[in-house]
């Protein structure tokens, strides 16, 4: 089971490399012409389905309210931003999985449209820092850098790891979910 957990975060760690690879020798040589949103949202899959499966360990779980599991991981290993956390899950992990493409949506609880902006480096949001929130009228963005958030994956990956190691009763936790994963299966007809 230990390899489980070892393979996600060496997975995270190639997600990251490749990206920024990406990044570096395709995006910036033509960002003039191309911004590579496929390949971006791509890649916002990939790091949110880690985070899906980080959270499922954690929880030992996969069954349940999957937003609340991933938010809770979230604020647990990557900080205590709750509501972004779980603005984050709602466009990069559900619309975007479900839907094909990521989506605005309406906050029930202000009644204001949640929007986003994701760009690949940080450097390219001078004035909408990484992670944080911007007021429009009628609404809010939620501003996200797709490398930044992939190194927040894989410091999180990394400190869930740690606990791993400490919490007798985590690993056990993950364990029963790393289990159920190995008897998954499946009707095809």
């Amino acid at each position: 089971m230990w390899d489980d957990y070892q393979n996600l975060v060496l997975q995270i760690k190639d997600l990251r490399r490749e990206a920024q690879t990406t990044y570096d020798r395709v995006v910036l040589p033509l960002i003039a012409t191309d911004g590579f949103a496929q390949t971006l949202y791509g890649y916002m899959h990939r790091a949110f389905a880690f985070v899906d499966a980080l959270s499922s360990y954690w929880k030992g779980t996969n069954a349940g309210d999957q937003t609340k599991r991933m938010t809770d991981f979230m604020e647990k290993y990557v900080g205590p931003n709750r509501r972004a956390h779980r603005t984050a899950v709602k466009i990069w992990r559900h619309t975007l999985a479900h839907t094909a493409l990521p989506r605005n949506f309406q906050d029930v609880a202000t009644g204001r449209v949640m929007h986003y902006m994701i760009q690949w480096h940080s450097s390219d949001m001078r004035h909408q820092p990484h992670y944080t929130f911007s007021s429009i009228p009628r609404g809010e963005i939620l501003n996200l850098s797709c490398l930044s958030f992939i190194q927040d994956v894989e410091a999180a990956a990394e400190r869930f790891v740690k606990d791993l190691e400490a919490s007798p009763a985590l690993h056990a936790k993950a364990s029963r979910f790393a289990a159920k994963l190995g008897q998954d299966s499946f009707k095809s007809t």
